[in-house]
């Protein structure tokens, strides 16, 4: 049951990725060819045979990005609606889907085809479903002996060493991060310097990951 699960979020994946495409450019030919990206992405097809909790996060987040595009152009609520329903759902899968269901309808002020009126009315009008239905959800969690702010409090306990150590890293972290990244070369760094070569070294680690995960090196096969 666990493999039918994730084929059918592969299922939704792939039509939201394909829907996002068409609803940018609306052609048969650059249909055919995000059918044939999404089902040929390398990255994605290394995990078809995995049982993986990001696969629902993901066919929810393009299902909400999809429906939030159609909402952006029509203005009408009930897209708005399917929206906030769909990023519930890749909550349900990772609780990060929190940060997109908050940042997302921002990208309303930055729709210059409607005057700021109307983006910042249905703005609010969103958020203040978006509110709305959190308040539901917790009323609901609180009465089944779900405590939401405490499983947020536990989340950021998580993340908190972390980020004490990304931003305030003591010497022996800094270094055992110059050695990870470059190796028998990161003795020739000084040290007052380390931090600033590991935030470069970092970038173009970064920069290759995302070339590599969209399929890079496949351009020239």
């Amino acid at each position: 049951s666990a493999y039918v699960l994730n084929a059918i979020f592969f299922a939704i994946l792939a039509y939201a990725f394909i829907s996002i495409v068409r609803h940018l450019d609306d052609s048969n030919r650059v249909a055919w060819l995000a059918a044939l990206t999404v089902l040929a992405y390398p990255e994605l097809n290394e995990y078809r045979d995995m049982v993986l909790r990001d696969i629902g996060f993901w066919a929810m987040l393009l299902l909400a990005l999809w429906r939030f595009m159609v909402f952006v152009d029509t203005r009408q609520f009930s897209h708005s609606v399917f929206f906030v329903l769909a990023m519930i759902g890749a909550m349900l899968f990772r609780a990060e889907a929190v940060i997109y269901l908050v940042a997302i309808p921002f990208a309303l002020f930055l729709q210059s085809d409607r005057n700021t009126q109307e983006n910042r009315r249905d703005f609010l009008k969103l958020a203040g479903f978006i509110c709305g239905v959190g308040i539901l959800v917790f009323l609901v969690l609180l009465a089944a002996g779900i405590n939401l702010f405490l499983l947020i409090l536990e989340l950021l306990r998580i993340y908190q060493p972390f980020l004490i150590s990304l931003f305030n890293p003591d010497e022996a972290v800094t270094a055992a991060r110059a050695n990870a990244i470059f190796g028998e070369y990161a003795g020739i760094f000084s040290q007052e310097y380390v931090s600033a070569v590991i935030a470069i070294g970092l970038s173009v680690v970064l920069v290759m990951t995302l070339f590599y995960t969209i399929g890079g090196p496949f351009f020239w096969l």
